[in-house]
Order: C-alpha cells, then structure tokens, then sequence
C-alpha cells in the first residue's frame, strides 16, 4: 500500500506583507474578496482523509465515487469558498517561452537572470527577498508593479502551484498585465484542480503528491463529508470588514473552519480507516444541503454569490493547457435538485487524449487559445448550456432508482479494497 500523498500548496501563512494601497488593484481583478481570505494562517490539512478521497476520483466522470454515489467540487462550491470570480474570460492564450525575462520585468519591473535552462518562472526565494514589502514612499507604478508580485505569488502558491515547490510560473504572470481583462479565475482554478486530481489517481511512488488548490478541496470536503472532519474551535476575528458595507471585504463560506483540532495518528493507519469510512458512507451521513439553506452565523463575502448564473453550466473549464469538464448534472443533489437516471448529456467529454493534453507533452504548441478553440467557444456560450431541472431532490428515487443504477455491480467499483483483515486490525 502506497502512504498518503503529500498535499502541495497553501499550507502555511503568506509570507508576503499584504499593503491596502493593493486594494484598488485586486477589487478591479475581482479578487479582493480571495485576497484576503489567504492572508490568514489556513487550517491543517488531514492528508490521510484526503488521499482516501482521491483515490475515489475518476477522471472520466470528473467527480468522486463514493457509496452514496458521485460528489464533485462545483463551480457553486468553489465560489462559495474561494470567492474567485467565475464569470469572465477563459484563462489561456498564447504561451511563448521566448523573451520571458522581458516580460516579467515589464509587469514587476525586475527579473533575476536566466540560469542554465530555465525557462519557466523566478524562483520562490527571489521573489519573497525582493518583494514581499512594498516600500512607504513608493510611487503609484511601484506599487502596482508589487500588487502584481503579490497576486502572482497567491497565484502560484495556492491555486496553480508547481510541482517542484520553489519556482514562481511566469505564464500566470502575463494574465495580470490588465487588472480589468475579466478572467474566469474561479474556472481555470477549479479545471487545475481537476487536472491535478487526475493526475494524482496515477500515483506509483511513495513521494507522489497533489497540486492543486487543495486547502479549497479540505474545505468542501470538511463541508459536505464527516470522513476526517476536524472539530471546530472558536473561529478568530474577522478583522479585514473594511468600510461599513463593504462586502467584498467579508469572509467566504472557509471562515467557518477558520480554527480547527485535528486529531492526529500515524498517517498510514488514519488512512486505512478513512478510506473503510469511505467505503461505507451513507447518503444520510452527507450534507447535501445546498449552501442558500445554510446558517453561516457571518455575513459572505458578495463575491461567493455574485456568479451563481454559472453554477449549473455544463462546460468545459480552461486553465492555459488543462480542460477539464463542469458535470453538475452528474451531482444535481448537491444543488438540492432532482438527480435523473443516467445524468443526462453530454456523454463525449474528449476521452483520454484532451486528459492528458499538457504543456510538458506538447511543447510545440504556444497558443493555447487556438489549440482549445472549440472549448473556449463553448465556454463563451455557457449560458445556453445549463442543467435546467427545476424539481427538488426526491430522496425515494435517488435511493431505489438511481442509486441501483449507480452500482449495479458493473459500471462502478467503488470499493476499493476489502474491509479489514484480522492482520489490519492487529
């Protein structure tokens, strides 16, 4: 048995000095509301609980598959907890490796030379030595040159984080050049996520790990799982409100879990019982409630629900290279609608080639928005592709109906390994 994967990405404090003169740049982003979600110290992953659940994706359903049938994070999910805006532009366009130094040192004004032959970003330690504290007497240009600093390195640490762990990717960079180009952040975060769940359910070593916003992945699990839950303590005070009324200062749906207890173990057997947790999940045992009936106790952030126009889209989502497909008609229960048995269309979502289409394979090709034109297309049209049910959930039906359909024995296996053996238990 492989040991628990590593969870890579926002797992400490920003180690970056937030300045409020960065406030008019990250509210005409449409990512201020994000911004400083992450400027506080994130709770503690559970890697076991989430290594189990991993092992439970399956790329060709873009969703988990669980005893109580799919779940998956949402377009409605990550805007709950993220704030990223979904609606926008979709993330990609031309990537071209040649004078790249000169484009970094147009937007943030300084670039460490080239060595040997690095092509695709800064290194972590030269940004946090040179950035992370905008001088007092800075001038606008200045400032906004360590606004994008910042924002590129939330970027990369957290949403698109590198497998490697200390090398800030320049593509991400250029995306910020205009602070009003409208890009669907929230959408590419979520297909980088996707693609790094896909690529994790791959795993043959013992030190493979998961990229990806996995604090964001933590949360929803902790949301709508019991499965390594932690317990709640007394969440911090919220100190970044701001201007009376100014809601793109307030928390996102992650306030609730602001403070956690963890209960900690030897990782690999935490993840033997979770996984047996996960192998014997209930429907009764989720929370399928959708977040509109929920009690948070604080007021949301007006990024979570500013886009819920897209929640239900059936499109493909882009990052750059990376489509990976919005199935919400696969997981309606989530949104408190009735589930149909089979989920409906579409039935081609690319096959394994569009899976495996990455920048490391197809280093030939530098404009992505071309190659992808067919799915930006359909992400530009979104809006005629929705799951439009409007009944509510009939629990008899998911249960008796779609649930026999779910497993019948021979479409899925979701179990993954037999339950304890008398050796386990000793």
């Amino acid at each position: 048995m492989l040991p628990p994967l590593r969870m890579r990405g926002h797992t400490k404090a920003v180690q970056m000095q937030y300045d409020e003169h960065y406030t008019p740049y990250f509210r005409r982003a449409r990512m201020l509301g994000f911004v400083l979600q992450l400027k506080r110290q994130p709770p503690t992953l559970v890697h076991s609980a989430l290594t189990a659940l991993i092992d439970r994706w399956r790329p060709v359903t873009y969703s988990f598959h669980l005893t109580c049938g799919e779940m998956t994070v949402t377009l409605e999910d990550f805007g709950m907890i993220t704030a990223l805006p979904i609606e926008g532009h979709a993330l990609t366009g031309r990537v071209e490796r040649a004078n790249w130094l000169e484009r970094v040192i147009a937007l943030i004004g300084d670039c460490p030379p080239m060595k040997g032959n690095r092509t695709f970003g800064v290194r972590l330690k030269w940004l946090l030595e040179n950035w992370s504290v905008c001088p007092q007497d800075a001038d606008q240009r200045t400032v906004e040159q360590y606004a994008r600093a910042y924002l590129w390195y939330l970027l990369t640490e957290v949403i698109f984080p590198d497998c490697s762990g200390d090398c800030r990717l320049w593509m991400y960079l250029g995306f910020l050049e205009d602070w009003d180009a409208g890009y669907s952040w929230g959408s590419a975060g979520l297909a980088y996520l996707y693609r790094s769940l896909d690529d994790a359910t791959q795993r043959t070593e013992d030190t493979s790990g998961v990229c990806g916003f996995v604090w964001a992945l933590s949360i929803w699990m902790w949301e709508r799982i019991p499965v390594g839950r932690p317990e709640r303590v007394r969440s911090r005070a919220w100190t970044d409100y701001g201007e009376e009324g100014d809601s793109a200062r307030y928390p996102t749906v992650a306030y609730a879990w602001d403070k956690v207890k963890v209960y900690t173990g030897k990782a690999t057997t935490l993840y033997k019982l979770f996984s047996n947790e996960l192998d014997n999940l209930s429907d009764f045992q989720v929370n399928w409630f959708p977040y509109r009936d929920r009690e948070w106790g604080f007021e949301l952030n007006s990024m979570c629900k500013e886009d819920r126009l897209a929640w239900r889209c059936i499109v493909p989502l882009i990052c750059v290279y990376a489509v990976e497909w919005h199935l919400p008609q696969r997981v309606a229960t989530q949104f408190g609608i009735l589930q149909h048995t089979p989920p409906g269309k579409p039935t081609d979502t690319g096959g394994s080639d569009l899976h495996w289409k990455s920048r490391k394979n197809c280093q030939s090709i530098t404009d992505w928005g071309h190659e992808h034109q067919e799915y930006v297309k359909m992400w530009d049209e979104r809006r005629y592709h929705k799951d439009s049910e409007r009944r509510v959930v009939h629990w008899d039906t998911y249960c008796e109906r779609h649930l026999k359909w779910y497993d019948d024995g021979v479409k899925y296996h979701v179990r993954l390994r037999p339950q304890w053996t008398e050796h386990d238990i000793a």
